[in-house]
């Protein structure tokens, strides 16, 4: 979901505007405030996705596999 984010905002970078159900909602020239509010918070859940995939992969105590004390419940 994060790369997701990366790309999306890089994409709204390059092109200058910001799309919504198939239609041009915001663009840089002619609202530069919102657009780049619009970057900023995907850039904000950008960073949230990754820094919480990071945590998970990097977590030692983090498996996919249910323990005996997990089952039990």
């Amino acid at each position: 979901m994060g790369s997701v984010c990366i790309l999306w905002m890089l994409f709204s970078l390059w092109r200058g505007e910001i799309w919504g159900r198939s239609r041009v909602v915001i663009t840089r020239a002619s609202n530069p405030i919102g657009f780049y509010t619009w970057i900023g918070y995907y850039a904000v859940l950008a960073i949230l996705f990754l820094g919480a995939g990071i945590f998970f992969l990097l977590n030692p105590h983090f498996s996919l596999i249910p323990t005996s004390q997990a089952s039990d419940d």
